[in-house]
């Protein structure tokens, strides 16, 4: 009744895009709520990796480090012999993101393939804090201005869209399993042994495959125009003033 007095003229009803924004932020809160558990395991593993790659770094021999250098230094230059260009680095990124993409939603059909999974963020944490690490190191100030570029800028997207997808796709899991069977009628699911989410879930977690892999695109794109430029101009710009 309230609600129906305040849409009157002296209390005009509040516009739908902020209605739908209200919504959309309750979403979001609910949803990282209810799977805060698993947010924070995705985090630790993460930071786990990261620490793991920064060790990695520091217990290389002098060639192996020496032979990094060289092959940023060719990514630096541009060079299309040794180094990397904007159009190899997204043809090297699309599949790597697409792999992690179909085991991340392999996990929510099939429970097993679970720790697969994590192991795949805690993997990219890995390669992430090798590569901060190789450039504080190796760079100084300087490189803590790559790293910030190559590793937080250029991995926030694909991240994020890795961690949202890991947790869609385990509570589209745990919700399917959830609904109680009905009296006199067994739930239908498939006859395949291990997989744990009924059709209607299936469809959901494929269409959460799908929203990822056009922000793995997004990101992918970005990490190799406008990283891999951004990371370039810096270099042109630290090595102008020494």
């Amino acid at each position: 009744m309230n609600d129906l007095v305040k849409s009157g003229p002296l209390y005009p009803a509040a516009p739908a895009e902020e209605r739908s924004s209200k919504r959309f932020r309750s979403a979001v809160r609910r949803f990282m709520f209810e799977n805060r558990g698993a947010a924070a395991l995705c985090c630790v593993l993460i930071l786990l990796g990261a620490a793991m790659g920064a060790a990695a770094y520091v217990h290389m021999s002098r060639d192996d480090k020496n032979l990094v250098f060289t092959y940023i230094q060719n990514y630096f230059g541009g060079s299309m012999l040794i180094g990397a260009s904007a159009a190899e680095i997204f043809k090297a990124s699309v599949p790597s993101l697409a792999v992690t993409g179909i085991i991340i939603a392999v996990s929510g059909i099939i429970p097993l393939v679970y720790p697969f999974a994590l192991a795949r963020l805690t993997f990219k944490g890995f390669s992430m804090g090798f590569s901060a690490a190789f450039f504080i190191a190796r760079y100084g100030l300087k490189g803590a201005a790559f790293a910030l570029v190559s590793v937080m800028m250029c991995n926030a997207v694909t991240l994020t869209a890795s961690v949202w997808l890991l947790l869609a796709s385990r509570q589209i899991r745990l919700e399917s399993r959830a609904v109680p069977k009905r009296k006199g009628k067994s739930k239908r699911r498939f006859k395949i042994p291990l997989i744990a989410v009924s059709p209607k879930g299936l469809a959901e977690i494929l269409a959460c495959l799908v929203f990822y892999l056009a922000a793995a695109l997004l990101g992918a794109g970005f990490e190799s125009v406008i990283g891999h430029g951004m990371m370039r101009s810096l270099y042109g710009i630290f090595s102008a003033f020494g």
